[in-house]
């Protein structure tokens, strides 16, 4: 499958500064207190990130179910 985001990555450059600081393990509380001092590109750049591997990975179930997906807001924005 060919796709612009299976070609070399320079977005994460974006958010790889805020990496650890990301938390969607801990549900949408967790998602929103530690996205708050974070830049929205950043946001929506790793949201994004996230929605693509997992959809790519086993379909919007499985992004769905699993805890990534407390930031789907942000990767609709």
């Amino acid at each position: 499958m060919i796709s612009i985001l299976n070609s070399p990555r320079e977005y994460p450059v974006f958010y790889k500064p805020y990496y650890d600081q990301f938390d969607f393990y801990n549900g949408r509380d967790g998602w929103e207190e530690s996205i708050a001092s974070i830049p929205t590109t950043a946001v929506h750049l790793y949201a994004i990130h996230w929605l693509h591997i997992e959809v790519h990975n086993g379909g919007f179930c499985q992004y769905s179910t699993r805890g990534c997906s407390s930031n789907s807001m942000k990767s609709i924005q």
